[in-house]
Parts: structure tokens; sequence; C-alpha cells
């Protein structure tokens, strides 16, 4: 929660890299989702279709948004192949088109999707922000303290880490 808190400050300041929103966005309908299913009062949980929209919605997102920069050029290559090329399968593709284009797909697909989703970002942005923040650091395992966890080479990026570390528990690879 406090990932997503962030997140919603960076978001209100601008220049929120699209990884770190749709990591947020599919997050934050998760943990919805899981709060209102925890929740004692009907009132509070969303219906199959309202899950179906806002997944749908977050799905479309994400694809549109890694797909986007590949679109250069006097012709534009496929939605398809630039997905391919980045590694998203194409039956997440198809579940963008059909959101868009088509009916909704089925809760347990999308839901699926979201959850593939948050792993390839977890594996393709925060993995690889995480190195360069370490080598940025200096952070190396030698740098641990004695309590076990690491500690940078530098006194100033407490704050830094703690953001850094809030924001990557936001981010689970399994949900």
């Amino acid at each position: 929660k406090e990932g997503l808190e962030a997140v919603a400050v960076w978001r209100e300041r601008g220049g929120l890299p699209h990884s770190v929103e749709s990591t947020a966005c599919l997050m934050q309908i998760h943990d919805t989702e899981c709060r209102a299913a925890s929740a004692d009062g009907a009132q509070t949980q969303r219906s199959e279709m309202e899950l179906r929209m806002a997944y749908s919605l977050a799905v479309i997102r994400a694809v549109n948004g890694l797909v986007d920069p590949g679109q250069k050029g006097l012709y534009a290559d496929s939605v398809m192949s630039i997905a391919a090329a980045r590694g998203i399968p194409s039956w997440i593709v198809e579940l963008r088109h059909d959101g868009t284009h088509n009916q909704l797909p089925a809760y347990s697909t999308l839901r699926t999707a979201c959850d593939y989703l948050v792993e390839w970002f977890y594996d393709n942005y925060w993995e690889v922000q995480s190195q360069h923040v370490q080598a940025y650091f200096n952070i190396t395992p030698s740098s641990s303290s004695s309590d076990g966890t690491e500690k940078s080479s530098s006194s100033s990026t407490g704050m830094e880490r703690a953001v850094l570390e809030t924001l990557a528990e936001a981010c689970p690879t399994s949900i």
C-alpha cells in the first residue's frame, strides 16, 4: 500500500514511467479486489463486470504503452510483432484487442493476464532498475550490515533506498 501511495505522489508530480504506472494500476486493482473480498459489508464488493472492465483497461493500457514506442517510421509495425519482440505473449495482445474492439474477456483470463503482466514488469523493469540502483550506489553483497541488510556506501541514500524498497515491495512476483 505504501508503494501505491508513493506512485500516486509521483503521478501527481509528473514524469511517471509507463512501467511504474502500469504496475501500480495492476496492483491497485488487485489490492482493491482483495480488500473488497475480505470486507464484511457487501457494499464494498465490486461486481464481476466492474472487475472485468478494470482489468481489461489495465491490460489495454499496459500493452499499448509497451508497444507504442515501437510504432516509429512511416509504416507502423503490428502491435502483435512489437509485443512479441518485447516478450509479451500473443494471447495477451489478443485480450487487448478483444477488450478494445469486441466483448470483454472472461474475468479469470483477465486476472491471469494481469498476474502475467505484473511478473513481466517485475522481470523486465523492476529487476533492471534494481540492478541500476545497486550499481549506482555501489551496493555489493560485501556491503551488508551486521543484521544482514544491505547498506549503501553513501549515507545520503537512506531516503531514496527506502522509497525504492517500498515500491519493490508493492510489486511482488506472485499475486
